[in-house]
């Protein structure tokens, strides 16, 4: 997949230095994507895979901005969690995805705000969409997943089971400043982190009896951190 059009890169260039806001009312006018299917169902779902590999299997209409400066309304939108693309229809109803190209593209649409990040995992760099769960001078990021188990034959009492998406655990991100968000495991490994920056931090989880393992909490402690 190509990661952005010649079209989208004048377009940039052109308004480098400007921080009005350009309102576009068709997405697919600026960047290149993958169709995948003109019926308006995903061609990455095969009949008799149970499951879902979307965030949400129906479009929700939102918006989305490119670089700060470009941004697009009434746009319908749907999260692939499995191919870890964001797909959208554009005025002819075709079902378009966009790649986890270079460029900054933030997601907005009921209450989700995503964006395409680098990231860090297990030392590894990755590229993906990650949710933005506090945003501030430290930021924390939510990764979905979603992982297709193949077929089971039926073995004894054990019924066959075909293929199926099969949702798995979440992943949490910080990122301090302006360094790229990792991966933490130990929710209790953020402590130290967040007392170089929130030196009460260690009392205040315990005044206010947060579970670190809880995202509720979590966003608490994030924007207490941020306070």
């Amino acid at each position: 997949m190509k990661k952005i059009t010649f079209l989208l890169s004048l377009i940039l260039y052109a308004l480098a230095g400007i921080s009005q806001t350009y309102v576009i009312s068709d997405l697919s006018t600026l960047s290149d994507q993958y169709t995948v299917d003109k019926s308006g169902k995903s061609g990455f779902i095969v009949p008799n895979i149970d499951g879902s590999p979307y965030l949400n299997d129906d479009f929700i209409v939102g918006e989305v901005i490119v670089e700060d400066s470009i941004r697009f309304e009434l746009i319908p939108l749907r999260y692939n969690i499995y191919n870890d693309k964001m797909e959208f229809k554009n005025k002819n109803s075709q079902v378009l995805e966009l790649g986890n190209s270079t460029s900054r593209y933030q997601f907005h649409f009921e209450d989700f705000l995503f964006c395409n990040q680098m990231y860090s995992e297990d030392g590894q760099s990755k590229q993906g969409i990650l949710e933005l769960l506090v945003d501030g001078q430290v930021k924390l990021f939510k990764k979905y997943n979603i992982e297709l188990q193949p077929a089971a034959r039926a073995i004894g009492f054990q019924e066959a089971t075909p293929d199926r998406f099969v949702q798995k655990e979440e992943q949490y991100l910080l990122a301090v400043g302006k360094e790229i968000p990792y991966v933490f495991g130990n929710p209790k490994k953020l402590l130290p982190v967040l007392e170089k920056i929130k030196p009460e931090v260690n009392s205040y989880v315990k005044t206010q009896k947060l579970k670190l393992r809880s995202e509720k909490d979590l966003i608490v402690l994030i924007q207490y951190c941020n306070q």
